[in-house]
Formats: C-alpha cells, sequence, structure tokens
C-alpha cells in the first residue's frame, strides 16, 4: 500500500511540474508539424509520379521486329509511349528514361532461364533525397513490370510461340542517376543518403546528451547550494560558462564514445563465423563512401559535430541556469534529443533543394550540417556550406552571450519559478 503512495506521489509530483506538461506539448506539436511537412513532400512526390508515369519516355539502342512490337503493344497498354533518339534528349523533357539496350532480344529468346533481357534507367534528380529518389526508381520498376507481363503476349504475336514467362530485368547497377550534373549509379546515391543519414543521426544524438549533461549539472549545483560558492570566487562568469560547456562536451563525447564502442561489440559477438565478412562489408562501405564524397568525408561529421557540441553545451547551460532544479533542467532537455533527431532527419526525407534558404535553416539547426557538406561536395557550390556553418556559428556565439548574461543575473541562482496558485483558508 505505501509503494503504491509513493508511486503515486511521484506521479503528481512531476504532473505538477510545468516544464513536464510544456515538453510533452512541445514534442507532440513538434512531430505533428514534421508529420505534415513530411506527408506534403511524400504528397508531392505521388503528384509527380502521377505525372510522370502518364508518358513513358524510351530510347532504344537496339533496333528488331520485337523490341518494335513490344513497343507497340506498350503504347497500346499505356496509352503515351514517346521514342527519342538519345538519353540527353529524353531527360531534357523529362525526369527519367527507360532504355532497350543491346541484348535485349537476345535474352528475351533464349531457351536458358538464366539469361533473361535486362533494361536500363536513368533518372534525373533535382534534390538528393530519399522521396525524390524512391519516386522516380518506383516508376521505372513500374514500367519495367509492365514491360515483363506484354512480352509473353508480344512473342506469341510474332513467332506464335509459347515461351516460359521470363521476368524482365532492371537491377540497381543498371539505374544511372543524373544529381548535380553528375552521373551516379543508384548504388552511390543511397550509398550517399545512407552515410548522410547516419551522420545526421551521429550529431544529434550526442549533441542531445551534451544538452542534458549541461542542464542537469547547472541545476544540481545549484540545488545543492555549490553554486554560490562557486560564483562568489573571483572568477569572471564568462569562463564558468565556457567551463560548464567544455565539461558537458567532454561528458558527451565520452558517452558517445562507450555507446559505438558497445554497438561495435554487440554486431561482433552477434555475428556467427559464417559471417565474418561482414566486418570487412562495412569498412568496404566506408571506404567506398569516402573514394565517392573525397579525402573530406570524415570532416562532414567532425566539423558539425564540433559546432554542435558547443552549441547544444551552451543551450543545455541556459536550460540549467534558469531551472530551479534539476528535475525541470531534465524535463526540459530531454525532447530536446528527440528534437535535434527529427529535424535533422525529417530534412533528408523531403524534396526541399539545397538553396541559401535551407542553408541557413539546416545551419540554425547544426545536427543536418552533414547533409549540406555532402551536397556542396557534390554541386561544387562552396557558397552553400559558407552560409550553413556561419549562421551555425553564429547562431553559437549567440547561445553562448545569451548564457553569460544569464550567469549575470540573479536568475541565475533560483531560475525561473512560476507562481501557483494557493488555496485560501476560510477562518
Amino acid at each position: 500500500m505505501a509503494l503504491r503512495h509513493l508511486v503515486i506521489r511521484e506521479i503528481k509530483v512531476t504532473l505538477k511540474n510545468p516544464a513536464f506538461i510544456a515538453s510533452l506539448i512541445l514534442l507532440f506539436v513538434f512531430y505533428a508539424a514534421v508529420g505534415g511537412v513530411t506527408r506534403v513532400g511524400v504528397s508531392q512526390s505521388v503528384e509527380e509520379v502521377r505525372k510522370m508515369a502518364m508518358r513513358i519516355p524510351v530510347v532504344v539502342e537496339e533496333s528488331s521486329p520485337l523490341i518494335k512490337a513490344l513497343l507497340l503493344n506498350l503504347n497500346a497498354s499505356v496509352s503515351n509511349v514517346k521514342l527519342y533518339q538519345s538519353v540527353d534528349e529524353a531527360l531534357s523533357e523529362n525526369s527519367y528514361v527507360v532504355v532497350f539496350p543491346k541484348g535485349f532480344t537476345e535474352g528475351a529468346l533464349a531457351q536458358d532461364m538464366q539469361k533473361v533481357p535486362m533494361l536500363k534507367a536513368v533518372i534525373k534528380l533535382d534534390s538528393l533525397s530519399q522521396v525524390s529518389v524512391q519516386s522516380r526508381v518506383s516508376v521505372v520498376q513500374s514500367v519495367r513490370q509492365v514491360v515483363s507481363r506484354l512480352l509473353p503476349v508480344t512473342l506469341t504475336q510474332l513467332f506464335n510461340i509459347t515461351i516460359t514467362q521470363k521476368e524482365v530485368a532492371l537491377p540497381d547497377q543498371n539505374i544511372a542517376t543524373i544529381v548535380y550534373n553528375r552521373v551516379l549509379g543508384l548504388t552511390e546515391v543511397n550509398s550517399i543518403l545512407g552515410f548522410s543519414v547516419a551522420a545526421i543521426f551521429v550529431v544529434a544524438f550526442v549533441m542531445g546528451i551534451a544538452t542534458s549533461y549541461a542542464a542537469t549539472n547547472t541545476a544540481m549545483e545549484k540545488v545543492e547550494k555549490a553554486f554560490e560558492m562557486l560564483l562568489a570566487q573571483p572568477v569572471p562568469r564568462r569562463e564558468i560558462v565556457l567551463a560548464k560547456i567544455l565539461g558537458s562536451i567532454a561528458l558527451a563525447l565520452l558517452n558517445a564514445a562507450v555507446v559505438l564502442i558497445a554497438v561495435l561489440v554487440m554486431i561482433y559477438l552477434m555475428a556467427s563465423p559464417a559471417s565474418s565478412t561482414t566486418g570487412n562489408g562495412v569498412a568496404t562501405v566506408i571506404g567506398f563512401d569516402v573514394a565517392l564524397l573525397g579525402k573530406n568525408a570524415i570532416t562532414y561529421i567532425v566539423l558539425p559535430l564540433t559546432i554542435g557540441l558547443i552549441y547544444s553545451g551552451a543551450i543545455g547551460v541556459v536550460l540549467g541556469s534558469v531551472s530551479p532544479d534539476e528535475r525541470t533542467a531534465s524535463v526540459l532537455s530531454m525532447p530536446i534529443t528527440f528534437l535535434y533527431i527529427g529535424l535533422g532527419i525529417a530534412g533528408m526525407f523531403l524534396s526541399l533543394p539545397i538553396n541559401p534558404v535551407t542553408a541557413v535553416i539546416y545551419g540554425v539547426l547544426v545536427a543536418p550540417l552533414p547533409y549540406v557538406f555532402i551536397i556542396s561536395e557534390l554541386s561544387k557550390n562552396p557558397e552553400l556550406l559558407a552560409i550553413g556553418m556561419g549562421t551555425a556559428i553564429t547562431l553559437c556565439i549567440m547561445v553562448i552571450a545569451i548564457a553569460i548574461i544569464i550567469f549575470n543575473r540573479d536568475i541565475v541562482i533560483l531560475g525561473i519559478r512560476l507562481p501557483r496558485r494557493r488555496k485560501i483558508e476560510l477562518e
């Protein structure tokens, strides 16, 4: 019975904390907004897919009666097949093109079931995001399915023979992408996107840890009455602020390093002897990204992480200094990690082109800066990187200045206390 009352007491104390309620409302509103924005982006991509599917641009590298008849049937099926002389001509009017390469007829007529007809495709990307890539890939794959369905019918019409139906293949290595005037394979694009998501997650996760440590440690000193003694020392307040930021950074890096090592050990121990090549595969993928993005690939994580740690540590110091106790500081800092991760990853799934405006937005969020690094490298446009980094550094200095100002005010001793209604007893 006593345990039940103690649990109820803990819940009531937390629910009476305005910061806890505010954090819940903030998280709900934030993720609802992210979902709404993402839905708009997905809806735009769906509409784009619908428009793309209304016309099928085709380039034929091999002229044969089978392909001619297949194109006629394809046109009769979807009503709008347009033939182009070259891939460049097709992409000047469309965002994708399907190519019937040499050897298609031989693969379709081969008795060997291991030999299948192959298609190729080239897609043009205006922005590098999961939604834009997958929408175009889904279109070319849907064309492949229609061609697979029509192939046996066309063979019967031409040769009056029945051949065991073969699936027309369109593997990832046969899909090329054109992004920022660079030709990349679909595997390369997916690797870049995977690297970007991983980099953003790492930066956001460590930033969240730094914010939590800075906020709770600052508020804890206040509760333990150690704050007054520290502030009474002949030490400039700005040095105290910087010390707390640097301390939270060191703790966050230590925490992140332990988590990373633990995860790698877990993956290694979970791998069976038969899958011992997993480590080599991961190393190959990392080496592939470095070769593709250049020698500065590691810098894409290290530099944003450095700025993000200083920025998030300063935010944590501000939260801790205005909080009356460590419970409130913990409640306020907890949603920050989810905000960092949510805002960082959401941009990857929207078809937002990187321009000066979005570069400023990503600079404010800090966590998506690895993505800005990669886009600047691919597009050979350092201006975008300069805008994003400049915004992040400026905001970082502003937050540190705010923390120093707060430490020079009385509010740093007691924190912000919201007035509560008191019951008036009638005599």
